[in-house]
């Protein structure tokens, strides 16, 4: 017999909280795995952007090169032809 201040705790529920514990500690290594492969991912896509910034830099600075290019060559013809 047990008394008001005994605890019983059977062998069924032991095995049903490691259950619990095993499908918890599961499901917390699929959520990391997927938060791994996820930041592997994002380290891609900033090379994708820098590589895009340094395409859109090189297509931004080509037109004011152009323009001076003209510029000089339209000073140089001046001079020269005077």
């Amino acid at each position: 017999m047990t008394t008001n201040d005994e605890v019983r705790i059977t062998i069924k529920q032991v095995w049903e909280t490691q259950q619990h514990q095993g499908q918890a500690l599961n499901d917390i290594s699929s959520k990391l795995d997927r938060l791994l492969d996820s930041h592997e991912r994002v380290d891609e896509r900033v090379g994708d952007h820098e590589i895009r910034l340094r395409i859109l830099e090189q297509k931004v600075w080509a037109l004011p090169s152009v323009a001076t290019v003209i510029a000089l060559g339209s000073l140089i013809w001046n001079i020269i032809s005077k």
